[in-house]
């Protein structure tokens, strides 16, 4: 059921290892879209900022995108930003996905 207003899904995981690839969405991810309540193919930005921006992540996590049917772009901060105007890439995502790394890296450089 789709959450009535904007919502943090604050949570650990959300991915398991696929039979062919390096990465696929869990029930968690597929959750936080659902919440979104789109109704369209959902937008998703994945940050991998606390682990780095390492781009091997970036391509696991777009394999996974696409085989989840999300439309997913990667927003990297090292060592410059991928978009011109982040808010805007944001404000237009049904989900924002965060993970991995050094919470204590990610909160210095936000």
């Amino acid at each position: 059921m789709p959450a009535p207003q904007p919502t943090i899904l604050a949570t650990s995981g959300g991915y398991r290892t696929p039979e062919f690839g390096d990465r696929e969405f869990g029930p968690l991810v597929h959750y936080a879209v659902e919440l979104s309540g789109t109704t369209r193919k959902p937008k998703m930005c994945q940050i991998g900022t606390a682990a780095g921006d390492q781009r091997h992540q970036n391509a696991a996590m777009a394999e996974a995108g696409y085989k989840a049917g999300f439309d997913l772009v990667n927003l990297n901060l090292f060592a410059e930003p991928t978009f011109q105007h982040i808010e805007d890439v944001l404000l237009d995502q049904d989900v924002i996905w965060v993970h991995g790394g050094s919470v204590v890296n990610l909160l210095a450089v936000w």
